[in-house]
C-alpha cells in the first residue's frame, strides 16, 4: 500500500491525554506519514508492529492509530466533567491496561460488555442499615495472600456474584436504581408493623475505597496501592448496566474476567502443601493445577435470572458508605443533602398510602393518564366481585350448617366438614381483603410521603408492567401480613399500566 496519508488526528489530545500515551501515537503517526521514519520499537500501548515498512504493517499501524484516536474521543466526550488527571488515568487504563476486560476491541471497532464507570446515582434500598461480612469473607476467601490488583478485583465481582445467587456465605448491601423496584418487589411489614426504606440522594458509584481513598475502579488499576486486608478495601459497583441490559452479556464478561488465569500465591502453594502433602506425593505444579481449577469453578459461576440485578438495577457495596438519618416531620426537601442517607418507617397506613401516590405520579408522568379513573373502576370491579364471591361461600356454609350427621355418610361429612373449615378461612381472608380496599383514604398525600416521592427522577424511573405477586422477594421476616399489600401493589400497578 503507497502512502497513507492521515490527519495527525491525534495532536488535538495534547495536554488532554498522558504524555506516554501521546508520544505513543506521535510515534506511531509519524511511521506510517510520508516522512520515511522507522519505528524505534516493535511494541506500542501492548501491540507488536513489525519494523519493516511493507504495506501490511503499514496498514495495521493504520487501523491501529485510527482505532486508538476514536476511543480517545469517546472517552474525552463521555468524562468532559471529570477533572484532566482523572481522565488522563481512564484513557491509559483502557488503552494500556483494559485488565478487569470491560472493552472488547475488533477492527476498527471497539465496544463495552459491561462499563463501571464512576459516577453518582440516587440509591435506594429496605436493608441498608446492618452489618456486613466483605472484610471476614475477604480474608477467609485468599485475600490475605492474594495482593495483586487484579486478583483483589475478581475478589470483589466473585462476592458480589455470590450476594447475587443467594446461598452463599456472603453478606453484603443491596441497593437499586430504582425506587418502585425497591417499593413493588422488596419492601415489606416486618413483625413490629412496620415497613423501611433508605434513600441516598446523589451517591457515589463504581468506586473503590483503599485506606479510606476513593478512586474509580479504572484509576485503581493504574495505581500502585496493593490489595490487601491491610489497605482496608472497600468497594461499591453497579452491576446492573451489561451491554444491552442482557444477562448473557454480564455472564459472558464474568466468564472471561473471572474464569481466566488465576493469581495463586507461592504462599497459598505451600499452606496446601503443607496440609496435604506430608509425603510429597504432589508437587507444586500440580498443587497449582488445583487451586487453579477450584478458583475458575467459582468464577463461572452464572448469576442469578430469577433475582435479577439488571432488571433490579441492582447496586452491591461492601459497607455502609453514608450516614444515616431517620425522617423527622421538620425534615424538608430543600434540607435534603447529597450522599447522605435518609430513613424512612411507614406503618401500614402509610405503607399503603406510598403505593398508591407512587403509581399514581408514575402513571401521570408517564403515561399522561388520569390513573384515579382507571384506580377506582379496578377497585370497584374488585369488591364487587368480592361481595359476589362472599355470597357463594357463606351460601355453601349455610348449607353445610343446615345438614345433619345422621342423614349422610360418615366420609361424606368429614369431607364436607374439611370444605367447610376451608370456606370459614377464605371467608376471613376476602372480608379483610375487601376491608382493607375500602379503608385506604386517596384524599390527601401526606408531607412524610411527599418527602420520599420527592427523591425520584421520573424521567428516568422504570417499571415493569408484567410485574405480578411471583415477582415480589418473599423475604423470611415478611409473614403472611404482606399477603394483602402485595395484592394492593398489583392493583396498583395494573391501574397504572392500563391507561398506557
Amino acid at each position: 500500500m503507497t502512502n497513507i496519508q492521515l490527519i495527525e488526528r491525534h495532536k488535538k489530545f495534547e495536554h488532554k491525554i498522558s504524555n506516554s500515551i501521546y508520544e505513543s501515537l506521535e510515534q506511531l503517526n509519524n511511521a506510517i506519514s510520508d516522512r520515511g521514519q522507522k519505528l524505534a520499537t516493535t511494541n506500542i500501548l501492548g501491540v507488536t508492529f513489525q519494523k519493516n515498512l511493507t504495506p501490511q504493517n503499514n496498514m495495521k499501524m493504520a487501523l491501529y492509530y485510527t482505532k486508538w484516536c476514536a476511543i480517545i474521543e469517546d472517552l474525552l466526550l463521555e468524562y468532559e466533567d471529570y477533572d484532566k488527571d482523572t481522565v488522563k488515568v481512564i484513557i491509559d487504563y483502557y488503552l494500556k491496561s483494559n485488565l478487569m476486560k470491560e472493552m472488547s476491541q475488533f477492527g476498527l471497532g471497539w465496544y463495552y460488555d459491561i462499563k463501571f464507570k464512576k459516577s453518582k446515582a440516587t440509591l435506594y434500598s429496605v436493608s441498608y442499615g446492618g452489618d456486613t461480612n466483605w472484610d471476614n469473607w475477604l480474608y477467609e476467601n485468599g485475600g490475605n495472600v492474594n495482593h495483586m490488583k487484579e486478583n483483589g478485583m475478581q475478589s470483589i465481582f466473585r462476592a458480589c456474584k455470590e450476594h447475587i445467587n443467594r446461598g452463599g456465605t456472603i453478606n453484603l448491601k443491596s441497593l437499586s436504581k430504582g425506587f418502585g423496584i425497591d417499593l413493588f418487589k422488596y419492601m415489606h411489614i416486618d413483625k413490629n408493623g412496620l415497613a423501611h426504606l433508605h434513600i441516598i440522594k446523589d451517591a457515589p458509584i463504581n468506586f473503590i475505597t483503599i485506606n479510606n481513598k476513593a478512586m474509580s475502579l479504572q484509576e485503581y488499576m493504574q495505581s500502585d496501592y496493593a490489595f490487601s486486608p491491610e489497605n482496608q478495601p472497600q468497594f461499591c459497583v453497579d452491576v446492573s448496566h451489561p451491554r444491552n441490559y442482557a444477562y448473557s452479556t454480564y455472564n459472558n464478561w464474568s466468564k472471561k474476567f473471572l474464569g481466566g488465569e488465576v493469581y495463586i500465591s507461592k504462599k497459598e502453594i505451600d499452606e496446601v502443601s503443607i496440609k496435604y502433602n506430608d509425603y510429597g506425593y504432589f508437587s507444586d505444579s500440580f498443587i497449582f493445577k488445583w487451586l487453579e481449577s477450584q478458583r475458575q469453578q467459582v468464577g463461572q459461576k452464572a448469576i442469578s435470572s430469577r433475582v435479577s440485578p439488571i432488571k433490579d438495577q441492582e447496586v452491591i457495596a461492601s459497607h455502609i458508605f453514608w450516614d444515616i438519618e431517620p425522617y423527622r416531620p421538620a425534615l424538608k426537601e430543600e434540607m435534603i443533602k447529597s450522599e447522605k442517607c435518609y430513613y424512612f418507617k411507614f406503618d401500614k397506613k402509610e405503607y399503603y398510602e406510598l403505593i398508591y401516590y407512587y403509581f399514581k405520579i408514575y402513571a401521570e408522568q408517564k403515561f399522561k393518564i388520569d390513573f384515579k379513573k382507571s384506580y377506582d373502576s379496578i377497585i370497584k370491579a374488585n369488591i364487587t366481585y368480592l361481595n359476589r364471591y362472599l355470597d357463594e361461600l357463606k351460601g355453601e356454609q349455610e348449607v353445610f350448617e343446615s345438614l345433619q350427621h345422621d342423614t349422610i355418610e360418615y366420609e361424606e361429612f368429614k369431607e364436607r366438614e374439611i370444605q367447610y373449615k376451608d370456606n370459614a378461612q377464605a371467608i376471613d381472608f376476602y372480608r379483610a381483603f375487601k376491608a382493607s380496599l375500602e379503608g385506604i383514604s386517596t384524599d390527601d398525600m401526606s408531607p412524610k410521603i411527599q418527602l420520599a416521592l420527592s427523591f425520584i427522577d421520573w424521567d428516568t424511573e422504570q417499571i415493569d408492567k408484567d410485574w405480578s405477586l411471583q415477582n415480589i422477594y418473599n423475604s423470611k421476616n415478611a409473614g403472611e401480613q404482606n399477603l394483602l399489600p402485595n395484592l394492593y401493589k398489583c392493583i396498583c400497578n395494573l391501574a397504572a399500566q392500563r391507561g398506557k
